[in-house]
C-alpha cells in the first residue's frame, strides 16, 4: 500500500511529512482529510486536543516556571507572616495569664471556693 500524498501550494508530501510540518499528527491530519476538510483547512487549523494536555511551548514554560517561583515565594511569606502571627498569640496568652495571676484580690475563678461564702437560697415573697 502507498503511502498517501497531499500537494499543497506546490509542494506534495506524505500525510506523515504535513504532519511534522503542521506540528499535528497524522491520524488526526488523516481524520480531517476523511471528515471532508479541504487541504488548506487540514493543514492550517491548529490542532485540538480533547481531554489531554498539551505540551506548553518554550515561552509558556517560561511562564510556568515563573509563576511556580512566584507561587514558593508567596507560601514562604505566608509561612513567615503565620509564625508571626503564632509568636504574637503565644506572648498575648501568656500576658493574659500574669493578668489572671494578678486579679483582684478576694475574687476567685473557682466556683468551688466561693459556694462557702454564699448564703442560702431564700424563697421569693408571695410564692
Amino acid at each position: 500500500m502507498a503511502a498517501r500524498t497531499i500537494t499543497h501550494d506546490g509542494l506534495t508530501l506524505t500525510i506523515h511529512q504535513w504532519a511534522a510540518r503542521t506540528h499535528q499528527s497524522p491520524q488526526m491530519l488523516r481524520y480531517r482529510l476523511n471528515a471532508g476538510w479541504s487541504i488548506e483547512r487540514a493543514l492550517s487549523a491548529p490542532p485540538t486536543y480533547r481531554g489531554r494536555k498539551r505540551m506548553p511551548n518554550a515561552e509558556q514554560r517560561a511562564m510556568l516556571a515563573a509563576l511556580n517561583a512566584d507561587a514558593r515565594a508567596l507560601r514562604r511569606d505566608f509561612y513567615q507572616l503565620v509564625r508571626e502571627i503564632d509568636r504574637s498569640l503565644s506572648s498575648f496568652a501568656s500576658r493574659l495569664e500574669l493578668l489572671v495571676e494578678n486579679a483582684t484580690p478576694g475574687v476567685s475563678n473557682d466556683f468551688a471556693e466561693t459556694v462557702a461564702d454564699r448564703g442560702p437560697p431564700v424563697a421569693q415573697d408571695g410564692v
